[in-house]
């Protein structure tokens, strides 16, 4: 695990695992060089937040993190939620005013105007500066440049006035909308680059749908719909008529990623357990909840003669399966071979019964 001086550091650090490499794209509106100079700014400036993160924020705490992933409260930490979240944010305005510089700014004799209505804190400000852009005001804007290259504010503004562009996009200088960023990113974080590869083979092959950044966040998800009309795609642990998985990065963890299956209609394919091969068996009676009757799912009945929503499957023994909310059991933090060879097995076998349904 990597070990951070302060609870900030560990928030900064997810820019830092989330920026991706350099993949300008080509073509006449904007050059490769001044591609480059932006995106070398804005990792300068990121690594700089890191290293002193008084730069941006106005104290630091004592590291710390959460191991309850679908349920913080359960490590008790309150306030350390609170000043993660309140850190997040900070970061998140940061990346937002300079998102909102570049949509509101314009060019003038190689310099980037603002007009002096758009409110730049000192504190931005001076991480400008130390990254090298020169502010000064005149009667009417403020004025940006940079000392040594002229550049950087031309794709400035060309970056964050391009179509479609959201935040995770700019902060990460994701510059080809067609490079595949994020693959590169979840690869890296997966802790078995040749397992991560093996997957997402597979989806590509069985024309999964690739949705990158989902929400506003930079996130990678494959997806395979079941139900007969189009549904919103929601968080994996919400997830009812999707199949495939999806990738996300959460700051406040021990172990920020995570790869969580996406299981359409899960009490369908309980239901018909006895069709699966023997691996699927025994990979969803070992990942699976078993029904520890929470009676989550009889809390509506009045009577108090509803029954237990469990569905029994026979594996050797039976086994009393929840068929609520599997995600919160198919995820990880890590993937292997055996892991990916599973999760494949189970689509195949989700596919198989779902496909006609």
């Amino acid at each position: 695990m990597k070990k951070f001086d302060s609870l900030e550091q560990r928030v900064v650090n997810m820019y830092i695992d989330l920026f991706p490499s350099f993949k300008p794209v080509k073509n006449d509106e904007i050059s490769e060089i001044s591609q480059k100079q932006f995106y070398d700014c804005i990792k300068m400036i990121i690594r700089a937040i890191y290293e002193n993160p008084l730069l941006l924020l106005t104290k630091t705490n004592k590291d710390d993190y959460f191991t309850w992933r679908h349920n913080k409260s359960m490590d008790n930490k309150k306030t350390v939620n609170i000043e993660m979240r309140k850190i997040g944010k900070i970061l998140r305005d940061f990346f937002q005013c300079l998102f909102d510089i570049g949509i509101n700014g314009f060019i003038e004799n190689d310099l980037l105007l603002i007009e002096k209505s758009f409110k730049i804190p000192k504190k931005y400000i001076g991480i400008l500066e130390y990254s090298g852009l020169i502010y000064t005001k005149n009667e009417n804007n403020h004025v940006l440049k940079h000392k040594n290259n002229e550049q950087i504010i031309l794709c400035w503004k060309w970056f964050s006035s391009k179509p479609n562009i959201t935040l995770p996009y700019f902060y990460a200088c994701m510059f080809d909308f067609e490079f595949p960023y994020t693959s590169e990113l979840f690869k890296k974080l997966s802790g078995d680059e040749k397992a991560f590869l093996v997957l997402e083979k597979y989806f590509i092959i069985n024309n999964f749908s690739r949705i990158d950044n989902r929400d506003k966040k930079v996130a990678l998800d494959y997806v395979k719909n079941y139900d007969k009309k189009e549904n919103e795609l929601k968080a994996a642990w919400a997830e009812k008529t999707h199949g495939g998985i999806s990738a996300e990065y959460d700051y406040m963890m021990k172990n920020p990623q995570v790869f969580s299956l996406r299981i359409p209609f899960y009490k369908i394919l309980l239901q018909e357990f006895e069709k699966a091969e023997n691996s699927v068996k025994d990979f969803i009676i070992n990942t699976g909840k078993k029904c520890d009757e929470c009676k989550y799912c009889v809390q509506m009945d009045k009577t108090g003669e509803k029954d237990l929503a469990f569905i029994t499957v026979l594996n050797k023994n039976k086994y009393k399966m929840c068929p609520y909310f599997p995600a919160f059991q198919y995820c990880w933090e890590n993937l292997n071979e055996e892991l990916v060879n599973n999760i494949i097995n189970f689509l195949i076998f989700t596919d198989k019964i779902l496909i006609n349904k």
